[in-house]
């Protein structure tokens, strides 16, 4: 890592008007540590390698789950420079907005209410979580294939 630490705009990934984009990344050695003005939930799809996440470096493999609240800085990397060593990553993020209009479905006083809504007062800064019985696992790819159809239907359009 060269300390160097980037920051994203939720408007690079939010288009016609949905408040939520998601994404399947093969992860690398290129993309810079970096910060966003979003939510993040990121779900390890495939692979093994490593997230540094603020200060801290932790070895993650597929069904490793993170919810990254606004302002962490964090990357992920595979374990090797080799292509047989691979890292997918499914990353679906949030407009902050539509944070705040679930905001009154979730539990207020609950951990992951406190990372998403007031992450500074928080007792931890992130989330991270196993998927061991594969039920994210399957909500990930299924929300994937969902929002691959509305994309390319908004686009033909």
């Amino acid at each position: 890592m060269d300390g160097r630490i980037g920051h994203l705009s939720g408007e690079l990934f939010f288009e016609n008007k949905l408040d939520i984009f998601l994404n399947r990344e093969l992860e690398s050695f290129t993309t810079q540590q970096h910060t966003h003005d979003f939510v993040e939930i990121s779900f390890v799809g495939e692979g093994c390698g490593y997230h540094y996440i603020e200060d801290q470096v932790i070895s993650v493999k597929q069904g490793d789950l993170f919810v990254i609240p606004i302002g962490t800085s964090h990357v992920f990397r595979p374990s090797s420079p080799k292509q047989d060593k691979m890292l997918v990553i499914y990353n679906c993020i949030f407009r902050e907005d539509l944070l705040e209009k679930w905001k009154p479905l979730m539990q207020q006083d609950s951990v992951t209410y406190h990372a998403i809504h007031d992450p500074a007062n928080c007792s931890e800064r992130w989330l991270h979580f196993q998927d061991k019985h594969d039920t994210f696992s399957s909500i990930m790819h299924n929300m994937y294939r969902e929002y691959l159809k509305k994309a390319l239907a908004s686009r033909l359009l």
